[in-house]
């Protein structure tokens, strides 16, 4: 099993039994591939609550599982540069309805950046100033 998790759950199989069981509204999508050149899948990164991440190659024989939670149309998908992420997911017939693109979101405020990192940094820098 190529599974791989990020975050501070003591029993990840448990947590990714249960978003598998009961999806969420919600989902943040990343794709992996060999290059941005060469758009061959590798894998998916999927996070459904900010804490606990899931990475999943795409010989894993529970891949289809991945692909089903984002065929769902109910599940809004959030992506960072999502016309490059559906590209690569085109041939699995995913969703492209119900999407979000933080790209395209963070180019329409007045921050200096839009790439993944500029957001991470911003993002992290509200949440923080929101929690005290």
């Amino acid at each position: 099993m190529s599974l791989f998790h990020y975050g501070p759950s003591l029993i990840p199989t448990l947590d990714w039994q249960a978003l598998i069981e009961s999806p969420p509204r919600r989902l943040g999508v990343d794709t992996e591939t060999i290059s941005v050149n060469d758009i061959t899948l590798l894998g998916i990164g999927l996070c459904e609550d900010g804490d606990n991440g899931f990475y999943m190659t795409v010989d894993d024989p529970e891949f289809d599982a991945v692909i089903m939670l984002l065929q769902d149309p109910t599940i809004s998908k959030g992506y960072h540069n999502a016309p490059f992420d559906l590209r690569v997911l085109r041939q699995y017939g995913v969703d492209v309805d119900n999407v979000d693109d933080t790209a395209l979101m963070a180019r329409l405020l007045p921050e200096p950046g839009a790439t993944l990192e500029d957001i991470s940094f911003w993002v992290c820098r509200q949440t923080k100033s929101m929690r005290t």
